[in-house]
């Protein structure tokens, strides 16, 4: 079996949690909708309060997160062992700039929509419960510290209250 890794930063309310996630063949947004695991499993483990993002409150090697109480998972690194496995297999056929709002955060990057004239929401295929934002930063209301890039963001369906897209002209 072919190991790869991600190194991610998943939020919840008040907690960040950066780590490793082993995803074998998988990819991360693969794992977090699988219905049959409640928790991602994170790997070198480090916890941050929101409010005090810079340094680091424990540190564990490894932890279980509820998907459940996860706002939004920030993929920011990828480790192939396999140069043929990819992250982000499938591409949408609609893509436009947006914001999402989720909680006290925003998030800025690539929105995904079914069709130009369907775009009632972003998309998130039957069976996901998390949807990507490519190309992301995420900003805090609460702390102006807090400020993550990474490629792809997977924000949970229904956390968000609001989202914003800018369609091309």
């Amino acid at each position: 079996m072919v190991i790869q890794s991600a190194h991610v930063a998943v939020f919840t309310d008040v907690h960040i949690f950066r780590g490793i996630v082993l995803t074998g063949r998988r990819r991360v947004s693969d794992m977090l909708n699988d219905s049959m695991s409640q928790y991602i499993e994170l790997e070198d483990v480090q916890v941050y309060s929101v409010l005090r993002p810079t340094r680091s409150v424990r540190e564990m090697a490894s932890a279980y997160v509820s998907k459940r109480n996860c706002l939004f998972v920030a993929v920011l690194r990828e480790e192939f062992k396999d140069p043929l496995a990819r992250f982000f297999a499938y591409v949408e056929r609609v893509a436009w700039p947006g914001i999402l709002y989720v909680g006290a955060y925003e998030i800025h990057g690539t929105l995904f929509f079914k069709t130009k004239q369907e775009s009632k929401g972003p998309l998130v295929r039957p069976g996901e419960s998390f949807l990507p934002v490519a190309k992301a930063l995420v900003y805090s209301m609460l702390n102006p510290r807090v400020q993550v890039r990474a490629p792809v963001v997977l924000v949970r369906d229904g956390t968000f209250s609001a989202f914003f897209y800018e369609e091309a002209q």
